[in-house]
């Protein structure tokens, strides 16, 4: 039996925003439409492809209560 490591969390670790839509039962358009961005943009920014503008970082933050600082640092790999 092959025993993982735990995940530890770290800035630029988008995974979080995945965990809280997970478990609030929302999807990546319902966050896209209350942040008043395309879907396409978000699914970037959770994928590490495209780093939010100050303006969506916040917006994010507001809606989802997680620190705009996540999606600053590049991405964990």
């Amino acid at each position: 039996m092959k025993l993982s490591r735990p995940r530890i969390r770290v800035p630029g670790d988008r995974l979080g925003i995945k965990v809280w839509l997970y478990q609030h039962g929302r999807t990546q358009a319902w966050l896209a439409d209350k942040v008043g961005v395309s879907s396409n943009y978000v699914t970037m920014i959770l994928s590490g492809t495209r780093t939010p503008s100050l303006r969506v970082a916040k917006r994010l933050q507001e809606v989802t209560w997680i620190s705009a600082v996540e999606f600053f640092a590049p991405p964990s790999a």
